[in-house]
């Protein structure tokens, strides 16, 4: 089930245009805009599609990056052990750029392929040809881009497991809720607090789609604990009001002590 329905969708924002873009157009058409734009990066259907996609396009790149890790870790060594360091290096160095030069042209065509309009594709290509670390990590330069444009909430929510994703979802979503009236001006202001709503809806929308609740009430500890702090679950023995850890935080109490 897709976070936001079945749309059209512009291009990603990821570009510094994007701002422009929207200034350029009507208050009304903006606000559309934006809140389009919002639920995009929190679209979770569409990262797994664009990781997936990703995948498919840079499977022959990931094993091209390959080549010079094995020509230092394995052909170096055994060439300099066997023949010496003189009479191998001129063709040490030789055959370790030319694997660094088979991974930035393949570099270059699924940049190209994923990401047709950045600026800093050559640079990329030439930096990993002069220097073999950069051309072993030539997957790593094009996954950030393709990520890019998606909230960081989302990327870890969708590549980060449960464990480890919900306590920052948790405590994220929790400042969303709890964010400080605007100070300013009014219309300012008004904006601001807007915006944050706008991202509060397509934050529950994409709990929704995962069908996640890092809010629920954490397991206890152990049972001399009666209170727990929304934010950060953090647990605490009855007589404490405010979490440690998370400033002006109220802690909660567990379920079965609310029944009592």
């Amino acid at each position: 089930m897709s976070c936001v329905g079945r749309r059209r969708k512009p291009s990603r924002p990821n570009t510094p245009g994007h701002l422009e873009t929207f200034r350029q157009l009507s208050a009304k058409e903006r606000a559309k805009a934006i809140r389009l734009s919002l639920r995009e990066s929190f679209d979770a259907d569409e990262l797994q599609t664009t990781w997936q996609k990703f995948q498919n396009a840079s499977r022959r790149l990931a094993l091209l990056t390959r080549l010079p890790l094995l020509w230092l870790i394995a052909v170096t060594p055994f060439a300099i052990v066997a023949l010496g360091p003189l009479r191998t290096w001129p063709y040490l160095l030789g055959g370790l750029f030319a694997s660094s030069l088979i991974v930035s042209i393949a570099f270059v065509r699924v940049h190209r392929r994923q990401l047709p309009a950045a600026a800093d594709r050559w640079l990329h290509a030439v930096s990993m040809t002069l220097f073999p670390i950069a051309s072993i990590r030539a997957v790593d330069r094009i996954s950030k881009e393709r990520v890019a444009g998606f909230n960081p909430l989302t990327v870890i929510a969708v590549f980060c497991g449960e464990d480890d994703a919900d306590p920052l979802l948790r405590r994220c979503g929790f400042d969303l809720d709890r964010a400080d009236a605007p100070a300013g001006e009014p219309a300012v202001a008004s904006c601001r607090e807007w915006y944050r709503a706008q991202k509060r809806a397509a934050f529950t929308e994409l709990l929704k789609a995962l069908q996640r609740n890092p809010f629920s009430e954490p397991a206890k500890s152990d049972e001399t604990v009666a209170l727990y702090c929304p934010r950060c679950h953090s647990q605490f023995e009855d007589g404490i009001t405010d979490c440690a850890d998370c400033e002006a935080v109220a802690l909660v109490p567990f379920e079965e002590r609310k029944r009592a």
